[in-house]
């Protein structure tokens, strides 16, 4: 079993998310692109648990981007809506500022948010 196989909802107000999580320390939000989900990080996540021994809490959302479930029928997919569902899954876990990473399409949306909400980026 890898570290982000367990999965939860979290209602956001653009509808029900899945969310991954793993560790205990400082909040990294992990942002997929196209045609993936959250668990398209699990190789990095066991890297990183292996080196920093769970020094920082991985999230990886499934964004409404085309592999999630459940389906998100009132999401927002413009950049500017996919960066505020990103600032609505922070607000839902308590979390005031993140380090956003993002490959593909998520690198995007992690950009968007920085620039729209730059005190909730903790880094890029």
């Amino acid at each position: 079993m890898n570290t982000l196989s367990a999965r939860r909802i979290v209602q956001l107000p653009c509808g029900q998310v899945g969310v991954r999580e793993h560790g205990n320390g400082r909040p990294v939000v992990l942002l997929h692109g196209l045609v993936a989900n959250g668990l398209v990080w699990r190789h990095v996540v066991d890297g990183l648990d292996a080196r920093l021994g769970g020094a920082i809490r991985c999230i990886a959302p499934d964004l409404a981007l085309g592999s999630h479930t459940p389906a998100v029928p009132g999401a927002d997919l413009t950049l500017p809506g996919l960066a505020r569902t990103v600032i609505d899954l922070l607000d839902a876990l308590g979390i005031e500022e993140a380090v956003l990473v993002g490959n593909g399409y998520g690198g995007d949306i992690a950009q968007v948010v920085a620039a729209c909400y730059p005190r909730r980026v903790e880094a890029l």
